[in-house]
């Protein structure tokens, strides 16, 4: 009966995920990180505070990484580029009936629109050194709906890009090795 025990607990310390054994993450630099300078090529101004509060959520959220607090010295820092913000088109509705239509390019209006965005990061070592540890790019998207008053839709797609942006680069940043 122990032997059944025993070989019960090893399987249950052997299957548990990272984040219960105590090693989140695969680099022990990146447990505190700082947000640095956000540089916004979008076009957008509101992208800089929306990334800003997300990626703070994020840290809260993800095992093994903190948000430092104020100036640490002993943090990295995450440095952001805000790049290539594109909204098109990317589903089409038929809304008119013949007879209500000039011409056949009428018949159908563009009914949901896509946010994308791509993002350049790079994480620095703790203030003495400050050297490059990590650089990369991810990408993010997020879906428009058409809606009489866009603004408001605009605002919320702009929060789930900033939000899927954010989550890419903590994923990549957790899996850093």
């Amino acid at each position: 009966m122990s032997k059944i025990y025993l070989s019960f607990f090893a399987l249950l310390f052997f299957c548990s995920c990272a984040y219960h054994s105590g090693l989140p993450l695969t680099d022990r630099r990146l447990q505190s990180l700082s947000i640095g300078d956000i540089e916004n090529l979008s076009g957008e101004s509101s992208m800089t505070a929306l990334l800003k509060n997300a990626l703070a959520e994020g840290l809260a959220k993800e095992p093994g990484l903190r948000l430092a607090a104020g100036n640490n010295p002993q943090a990295c820092t995450l440095h952001l580029s805000i790049k290539d913000l594109e909204n098109r088109g990317l589903a089409r509705a038929k809304l008119r009936e013949k007879d209500e239509r000039d011409y056949e390019g009428d018949a159908y209006q563009t009914v949901l629109y896509r946010i994308r965005a791509n993002l350049d990061y790079e994480v620095y070592a703790p203030q003495p050194e400050q050297k490059l540890l990590y650089q990369g790019s991810v990408s993010g998207q997020a879906d428009l709906p058409k809606m009489h008053d866009r603004e408001v839709a605009l605002k919320s797609a702009m929060r789930q890009l900033a939000m899927d942006l954010a989550s890419a680069v903590l994923i990549e940043l957790s899996e850093k090795k």
